[in-house]
């Protein structure tokens, strides 16, 4: 699948891997950052979207029962929500010092993603 979102171009690629009982899912998600985000960002500038949106679908899955809107909006700004996403963006992060990223670069691009998903842009390094 490919789409456009604010004047950039993205590629998704998503397998299912049935074994047994147990399904794995894989997405792969390129797209076209600009320069300027991704070193602002990281690749965490858009993995931790797909993070949050599949833990709404694992939840879904889970339960039977869609996620309320409200409180996906929520989420978030929540302890809970704040955490989940501090978590990703770290995983990001490390998943970019294994690509050859500098450490300290990467983990600060992922405490400015964190904030930008949780709203609290001061919790940023060098905000």
């Amino acid at each position: 699948m490919t789409w456009e979102f604010g004047g950039t171009m993205s590629w998704v690629r998503v397998t299912l891997f049935p074994d047994g009982e147990r399904t794995t899912l894989e997405l792969v998600h390129e797209a076209s950052l600009p320069p300027s985000m991704w070193e602002q960002f990281g690749p965490g500038a858009a993995g931790v979207g797909w993070d949050l949106g599949l833990r709404g679908l694992g939840l879904y899955i889970e339960s039977g029962v869609p996620v309320d809107p409200a409180t996906a909006v929520t989420f978030p700004a929540s302890p809970l929500g704040a955490e989940f996403i501090r978590q990703a963006a770290a995983g990001w992060a490390d998943a970019a010092v294994k690509d050859g990223a500098e450490a300290g670069q990467a983990h600060e691009a992922a405490a400015r993603t964190a904030a930008f998903y949780t709203g609290k842009p001061e919790a940023a390094p060098g905000n």
